[in-house]
Formats: C-alpha cells, structure tokens, sequence
C-alpha cells in the first residue's frame, strides 16, 4: 500500500496534469492511433510467445493481424485487422510461464511501473528486454548509428511518450474508478489478478 501510494502521488502531481495538458491538445482519434502504432510493434513479441505457447490458430492469426496493420494500416496507425475481423490475441511471457505451470507467486506493486504478480513481472522483464534489443537497439544503433546511450536515451523517450499517452486515453476511466472505489488500492488488486487470469 505504501509504494501504491507514492505511484499515486506520482500519477496526481506529474503524469496526469501532462496527459491531461496531452489530452487538450491531440485529438482522440489521433491518441488511439499513436497507442495501435505501439501495439503493432509489440506483435512480434506476442506472437513469439504465442510460438512458444503451442497455440499455431493463434499464431496465423496474428502474423495475419501485423501484415494488414503494418501495410493497409500505414505501419499499425490505423486498426485495419480488427475491421475485418481478425481476432485481437494479446500474449506475454508471464503468460506464457503460467501456461506451461509455473504459479503466478506473491501480489507487487512496483515503484513507478505499478502491480504485477512476482511471474509476470518477470515476463514483463523477459518481453521488455526483447522487444528492446528486437526494435530500438537494431534500428536506432544498427541503421541510424547512435550510441548506446543515446539508444537508452530513445528508448525511455519513446516509452514516457507511450505512457502519456496512454494515461490521456484512459483520463476519465481512472478518475471515475478512483470516485466510485471504496478502497482504490483494492480495486485496482483486484482488477489486476482478475484481467491476468482471465
């Protein structure tokens, strides 16, 4: 409870009065293609786990989603894949651990990065280390040429640049929670565990 709080404090005096200010100035439609360019290139990482899951159905599914969203969608801008019916899957190695029995161990809540069970945010470092060395560290490094810290550099840029946003999409709904909860840091426990079992 007590690093909830302080993530809290931190969203109320620093993340949301930015999205808030984000929120005023870009238009919604362009928020929600900004969050589908960030979720076409995670597909990668989800289909790798979903490889690694033994879930073939899945994995077409989502080759098919990438390929659409990455070429009709101008590179994940734009949703095209949903519209035409492919399923949404959304995979990470927490979840791929939990498939294969490992148990999902003690409720965290993590300073600055929020809950996590003590397997997903392992998965969490094992899909975050992936997806850095996949994207950023080959494009940025390999192909622009910057150095590695100014490939850190990026990277933190481009995840606080995601984060705002997201939290901008999401303005009204944590308000609304953070109202009607009786005990918001229960909530948002219970609304973690049930969405990771799910």
């Amino acid at each position: 409870r007590g690093i909830f709080a302080f993530n809290e404090g931190l969203d109320r005096y620093a993340l949301e009065p930015v999205a808030k200010g984000w929120d005023f100035v870009v238009p919604g439609p362009v928020q929600d293609g900004i969050e589908n360019f960030y979720r076409n290139l995670n597909m990668p990482i989800v289909i790798a786990n979903e490889v690694l899951q033994a879930k073939p159905v899945r994995v077409v599914e989502d080759v098919a989603r990438f390929f659409f969203n990455t070429t009709l969608g101008i590179g994940g801008i734009f949703d095209v894949a949903t519209r035409v019916g492919i399923p949404d899957n959304d995979e990470d190695f927490g979840q791929t651990l939990g498939h294969w029995g490992v148990p999902p161990g003690p409720y965290l809540v993590v300073p600055i990065l929020g809950p996590y069970t003590l397997r997903d945010g392992f998965g969490e470092i094992a899909d975050t280390t992936a997806g850095a060395f996949a994207y950023m560290n080959f494009f940025w490094f390999d192909v622009v040429g910057l150095s590695n810290w100014e490939t850190t550099g990026t990277s933190i840029g481009s995840y606080t640049f995601r984060l705002v946003n997201l939290r901008a999409i999401y303005l009204e709904e944590i308000a609304s929670s953070r109202k009607d909860a009786f005990d918001y840091y229960a909530f948002v426990r219970n609304a973690y565990l049930s969405n990771r079992q799910a």
